[in-house]
């Protein structure tokens, strides 16, 4: 008699009406005493879940948390943010879409070495708490809401209480169950509760859903220490499984209900890009192989002509000979020489003493020969102050007579520019600029030419920087005058007779 009364106060917490009091939490029952029963199971057979005979009354306001349980509600989890995506999957189930935050918590502990047994059994008390708030938003009524909370409460207490920490741990005096319920055995009253809801399915088919997730979740409840319990909890699983797809229907065949594709007009033009793009990869890369072949074979060329130059050596050329004098006539008379005119070395000293230029002397030619860099890299600009540098020795050949030859010289070091392919070609165009420059300030320009040997005749070793300054120069030739013709003296009178 004192079981049914027990059984009776019990159910009071989720069916009975808001008149019937609540029992105060129970402590455990001693050794050899039996749990209190409620409606079980049937056994096997057709309709495994056949309701109890008597009917059940269905109206009861939940019992609240206390007054601070809205404002202090938070989110799920820290997966909440995904409780969107869980709506559009189960967005006819409200109370099962909010529960999916805890059954993924759930299953993530189960498989836990080790937890902080506190900080997890505060974590889910406050889910639970936030569960309770977001259903009653959602619209749900109370009566179900405490139907689905008990579900939820005795899962996570069944989970825990199995792993190898939980079950060691002081959970069990104080589970969700005993928190939110008053009671102790959620592990029998689950199974009690969703008998009754089998009474009328139709009115309870979302709570039904959720506690079929709990059981795949993993809860056990009161089969985990029965002989038969696997089967049993497997023969319930099915008949639930069966209920729900007789309630729902067969699953949509369709993985997605948007798989198939956009038919979108074809343009020729986009079906062609594709061969566009191939060709004109293809012409790239043929101007790049042909960029690559005509620079190798260009720079082998220049090394060629270097290397031909260097074994040829041509000196610069001599200046023309004078012509023969003619044989001396009698009687001549020599004139005068006319005086000396001042010498290039003493008119170009200032240009030595700067070190633009030297003056020396080869063969009896006075040999002008620029020392720094006279012009800009791979160029024929002329650099600061050689412009009025060769204005200077244009005003010293001016006052000394002869042929000027200007001769061009570079380093070893190849170019390769559409202007200029080799040393050779940069050579005489240097040289031409200076020609040329010299020429303008002479009243004979005839008397100077030009010409480039390109890296042959180094004055020093091109294996140093300093070494191939001093090879990229211009020599600036002034070859002897003829020497002067006797004049013959005008014939006088002839003598006269003497009678």
């Amino acid at each position: 008699m004192a079981s049914s009364t027990a059984a009776a106060d019990n159910d009071a917490t989720i069916f009975s009406p808001g008149s019937q009091a609540v029992p105060p939490p129970r402590a455990r029952p001693a050794a050899g005493e039996a749990p209190p029963r409620f409606a079980p199971l049937p056994e096997a057979g057709p309709g495994l879940l056949r309701p109890p005979p008597r009917p059940v009354p269905l109206a009861e306001a939940p019992r609240r948390l206390g007054p601070d349980t809205a404002r202090a509600a938070i989110p799920l989890s820290e997966h909440s943010g995904a409780l969107p995506a869980v709506f559009d999957v189960y967005g006819d189930n409200v109370g099962l879409a909010l529960a999916a935050p805890i059954f993924d918590w759930l299953f993530r502990i189960q498989d836990e070495p080790q937890m902080d047994v506190e900080t997890l059994h505060q974590d889910l008390v406050s889910a639970l708490k936030s569960y309770e708030v977001q259903a009653a938003h959602r619209g749900l009524t109370p009566v179900h809401i405490r139907v689905l909370l008990y579900g939820l409460a005795a899962t996570v207490d069944d989970i825990v209480l199995k792993t190898s920490w939980g079950g060691d741990s002081p959970w069990a005096h104080k589970s969700m169950i005993s928190m939110f319920f008053r009671e102790t055995w959620g592990g029998e009253r689950f199974y009690a509760l969703l008998s009754r809801m089998m009474s009328t399915p139709r009115s309870f088919a979302q709570e039904i859903e959720l506690y079929y997730h709990c059981l795949q979740f993993g809860f056990e409840g009161r089969y985990r220490l029965e002989p038969q319990g696997a089967a049993e909890l497997a023969r319930v699983r099915e008949e639930l499984f069966l209920f729900l797809r007789e309630l729902r229907g067969d699953p949509p065949a369709e993985l997605s209900p948007a798989w198939r594709g956009l038919v979108v007009e074809r343009s020729r033009f986009r079906d062609l890009m594709p061969y566009w793009l191939a060709g004109l990869g293809v012409v790239l890369a043929a101007a790049c192989i042909y960029i690559v072949l005509s620079t190798l074979l260009h720079r082998n060329a220049t090394v060629a002509v270097g290397e031909v130059q260097a074994l040829i050596r041509t000196p610069p050329p001599a200046p023309a000979p004078p012509p023969p004098a003619p044989p001396p006539p009698p009687a001549r008379v020599v004139a005068p020489p006319p005086p000396p005119p001042p010498s290039i070395a003493s008119l170009l000293a200032p240009q030595q003493q700067a070190g633009l230029l030297t003056v020396t002397t080869r063969d009896g030619a006075t040999v002008i020969t620029t020392t720094r860099e006279l012009f800009t890299s791979g160029s024929v600009t002329l650099r600061e102050p050689y412009p009025e540098t060769l204005q200077a020795v244009a005003r010293a050949l001016q006052a000394n007579p002869g042929l000027v030859q200007v001769v061009g010289y570079t380093d070893n070091v190849p170019i390769r520019t559409p202007a200029y392919p080799d040393n050779v070609s940069l050579s005489k165009a240097r040289a031409k600029v200076v020609a040329d420059l010299i020429a303008a300030d002479l009243t004979d320009p005839a008397r100077v030419s030009s010409t480039g040997l390109g890296s042959a005749d180094p004055l020093e070793p091109n294996a140093t920087p300093q070494g191939r300054q001093a090879n990229r120069r211009v020599e600036i030739t002034l070859a002897p005058p003829a020497p002067a013709q006797a004049v013959p003296a005008p014939a006088g009178p002839a003598p006269r007779a003497t009678p």
